[in-house]
């Protein structure tokens, strides 16, 4: 499974980008398109998402957004538009109200309703609370290590 591509933006509009690596163009769909700028390099983590009819490539940013998106997907009447939708509000700022379990602000998103806003919320908020306390450890214990060697050198 391809994971990310080194590349350049060639070309953006209405949240669909075009990818420029190694002389290929790919056709890349995005949340947030303003995130991203033309001849900008960028590393970008895709998904492929088959069907019978039709094959789409979605891209992210960052890893974690990524890992968002194949979770918000596997949530019953979620599919990729609506998790790409989801994602326009910004992959930490869902999480923040997954992990608050505000399901009330999760339905007010497009073709979110209450019921799936509440499934997301009960499937995801345990799993997502543990990644973001594992991420800010990581930065404070980054800072602590930090500051111990600036003691050391001074």
């Amino acid at each position: 499974m391809l994971l990310y591509k080194l590349g350049e933006i060639v070309y953006k509009k209405s949240n669909n980008l075009i990818f420029g690596n190694k002389g290929d163009g790919y056709l890349v769909i995005v949340s947030d398109e303003s995130r991203y700028k033309i001849n900008e390099k960028v590393k970008l983590y895709l998904y492929e998402y088959i069907t019978e009819y039709n094959k789409t490539t979605y891209g992210f940013k960052d890893f974690n957004e990524l890992l968002l998106f194949l979770d918000l997907i596997s949530i019953d009447k979620i599919g990729p538009k609506i998790a790409m939708g989801i994602l326009d509000k910004g992959w930490e700022n869902v999480v923040k109200l997954i992990t608050q379990e505000n399901w009330q602000e999760i339905s007010k998103f497009p073709f979110v309703n209450e019921s799936t806003a509440r499934l997301l919320c009960v499937e995801l908020s345990e799993k997502w609370t543990k990644i973001m306390n594992c991420k800010s450890k990581d930065k404070s214990s980054s800072k602590l290590k930090i500051n111990k060697l600036k003691e050391i050198l001074n």
